[in-house]
């Protein structure tokens, strides 16, 4: 069966020229420019030629020993080029509520907005899809095409993803980055295994930048008044089954909210710095293209 899109072309596309348009006003002159002078640049590899390629960049010399067919092109790294990776909350729950209220849509539009900012500052971005017990990787590559490819990886999962013992984000970030970075966590954060998640993720701090996206789950929880009865309820990864009484789904929406402000709370003392998202998608981006902006230039400054 054909997964369903998370987020549909259109949404994509708005999202771009959203922050397409932020890019230009930046061009413009409306911030200061953190860099003085020309910048150098490392090879960061060969690749095949994709359209969209500059000739400047192909590799003469490798392209004439496979006969020009395919070009090579040299991958330029320069100095002031950042690899940004996205951990995305994969698990089985995100995909569970309303059209309109999916975990996982928010999830996806975050995907896009900093994948879309980071490409138009010419950095490097990456995914790592992950639930509690199974991981996949997609490595920091640049363009509109990768952001693109990591989207739609997103949206098929959970398939694709690799079996692990037990989950270490600090472990699969070692793998994905071999410099430092920028890293994104991406998730509602309803899990008993967050807190000590983030505790992972502190081992991190000296080498990357880190921050979380927490998406606000409360929508989720939000069901039809019951004054009376009961509801079974069946839990969406481990497949347990609960009965709640009226009382109890009331306050349902209370106890995300509080739960949520708790691992907020947990990442700044650890100084991770979390930034809650809630809405449209277009209040996603909105909400979150100022936010990576600031931290782009603070972190090159």
């Amino acid at each position: 069966m054909k997964t369903p899109l998370l987020l549909s072309i259109e949404e994509i596309q708005e999202i771009e020229l959203r922050l397409l348009a932020r890019s230009r006003s930046m061009v413009r002159g409306d911030r200061r420019s953190v860099f003085l002078g020309t910048a150098g640049y490392n090879l960061a590899g060969i690749r095949d030629w994709e359209p969209g390629d500059q000739a400047r960049d192909v590799d003469w010399a490798k392209s004439a020993l496979k006969d020009f067919a395919p070009l090579q092109i040299r991958e330029k790294l320069e100095e002031r080029t950042l690899d940004v990776v996205i951990a995305a909350d994969a698990s089985a729950s995100t995909r569970c509520g309303t059209a309109s209220a999916l975990i996982g849509k928010s999830i996806a539009a975050t995907i896009a907005t900093i994948g879309f900012s980071a490409v138009f500052a010419q950095d490097r971005v990456g995914l790592v899809g992950f639930t509690e017990t199974a991981t996949h990787t997609e490595y920091p590559r640049g363009g509109k095409k990768q952001i693109l490819r990591i989207l739609d990886q997103y949206q098929r999962m959970p398939s694709g993803l690799q079996n692990t013992e037990k989950l270490s984000l600090a472990r699969v970030f070692e793998g994905a980055l071999k410099r430092p970075g920028v890293i994104a966590v991406v998730s509602d954060f309803l899990s008993d295994t967050a807190s000590a998640c983030i505790e992972d993720l502190r081992s991190l701090q000296g080498r990357h930048d880190i921050f979380l996206v927490v998406v606000d789950a409360t929508d989720v929880f939000r069901m039809p008044d019951l004054k009376t009865g009961w509801v079974r309820c069946q839990d969406a990864e481990s497949g347990s089954i609960v009965v709640l009484s009226g009382q109890e789904i009331r306050r349902l929406v209370e106890r995300v909210q509080q739960y949520q402000s708790d691992i907020i709370g947990q990442a700044q003392r650890f100084g991770l710095d979390p930034v809650r998202v809630k809405g449209s998608v277009q209040e996603i981006a909105d909400q979150l293209a100022e936010f990576f902006d600031q931290r782009q230039v603070r972190y090159r400054s």
